[in-house]
């Protein structure tokens, strides 16, 4: 198994994370679990349907034939998509099957990203305190416009990052509200880490962040796709997200979304963390750069990326150093080490292993578009098996 950032015993190792999320999945209402396989299971909204917009075919005859109950709907325009929300006796991907053998119209559920620890699409652990980074030299003009579509910002952590991350009052990063047990929430600061290690490769960059995850890194579909659209004329999207689907289908809110991105728009995203070849969306895209993680050696695979020929780059994923919140834990699990977060931290996982190639693309931007560069620069790494091609980031 990987190892949380440098640690691998039973109170701060991987199997204690995956334990911690495990036990902590029931208590979300707001998500639910199909299958108990990581090689066929996915995680959903429950009582939720996403139907494509066709005034030709509408679903409420299929409704009235499979007895369900529609408690109401919300049109998403910019997805062409129709959200229905279901009575809560639905079994939503029966649904889905039976709209499917009937001829009816494209539907599926709306699914969860983010980082669960069967369904990883987070990171592969908790972080651990470190040292701290030097930033600067990054102008007053901004060279690159990088959209960090994530968990949201921690202000006030590293003056650098402030004058460079751009978020509004609902895209706050939350520290521990999840459970109020004294330690940090499983995916605070995230995206402020994330921000950071963009920074440290392309330090005159912007980065807009845009809060679509929780403190535990779960999100919607639908949510995560309405971001992307609004940042479709970005320089880059980092996506350090993802989620597996039913069937291994295309998620078609996020499918929606990444078509009305501009053809210069880089877009990037984390090949997962569950050591599988199983497609993980978005990163298995063939308009996304999936990114899967190496050790720091640059060649071996790190045990938890998930791999395959769906993956079309790698970075080090492994003890990755970046900018992060300030938070002392005082829990009372006897299970857990408590840690003292001075605004720097420590972090594993492929959601790391993507912003050093969204960065390193960031940093390059010259006469060429993005999406030129990161081709150029994936096509220029070294080969490594499974999982693309290397692409240096961060000493």
């Amino acid at each position: 198994m990987a190892r949380a950032s440098g640690r691998d015993g039973p109170r701060r190792g991987i199997g204690a994370f995956h334990r911690h999320r495990q036990g902590r999945l029931p208590h979300r209402p707001d998500i639910a679990v199909f299958g108990d396989d990581e090689r066929t299971g996915f995680l959903y909204r429950p009582h939720e349907l996403l139907v494509r917009h066709d005034p030709a075919q509408p679903p409420l005859p299929f409704f009235e034939r499979f007895g369900v109950r529609v408690r109401r709907q919300q049109p998403l325009p910019s997805l062409r998509l129709v959200r229905y929300i279901l009575s809560p006796e639905t079994n939503v991907p029966r649904l889905v099957e039976q709209f499917r053998a009937a001829g009816g119209p494209e539907v599926a559920p709306n699914y969860v990203l983010g980082g669960e620890p069967i369904y990883l699409g987070g990171p592969a652990g908790w972080p651990d305190p470190a040292g701290a980074i030097s930033f600067g030299g990054g102008g007053e003009e901004y060279s690159a416009r990088v959209a960090v579509i994530d968990t949201g910002y921690f202000a006030g952590a590293n003056g650098y990052l402030d004058g460079h991350c751009h978020a509004g009052p609902a895209d706050d990063d939350a520290l521990d509200i999840l459970g109020f047990d004294g330690y940090l929430d499983d995916e605070t600061g995230h995206g402020t880490f994330i921000a950071g290690i963009v920074l440290q490769l392309a330090p005159a960059a912007r980065i807009d962040l845009t809060k679509v995850l929780d403190s535990e890194g779960y999100g919607s579909e639908t949510a995560i796709a309405q971001a992307i659209v609004a940042h479709r004329d970005a320089d880059v999207i980092n996506l350090s997200l993802g989620g597996f689907s039913d069937g291994n289908r295309p998620p078609v809110a996020l499918a929606n979304a990444l078509a009305q991105v501009s053809q210069t728009t880089a877009v990037i995203a984390a090949a997962g963390n569950a050591g599988l070849d199983r497609p993980m969306w978005p990163a298995a895209f063939e308009n996304v750069i999936g990114v899967g993680a190496v050790e720091k050696d640059g060649r071996t695979q790190a045990p938890f990326s998930n791999f395959g020929k769906w993956v079309d780059a790698c970075a080090v994923g492994v003890d990755v150093h970046s900018a992060y919140v300030h938070f002392r834990e005082t829990g009372t699990d006897p299970t857990r080490t408590n840690e003292d977060f001075s605004g720097f931290a420590r972090w594993s996982g492929t959601s790391f292993a993507a912003p050093q190639v969204a960065g390193a693309v960031a940093a390059k931007l010259s006469t060429h578009d993005s999406r030129t560069v990161a081709r150029a620069l994936v096509a220029a790494g070294t080969p490594v098996p499974n999982l693309g091609r290397f692409v240096p980031g961060l000493p």
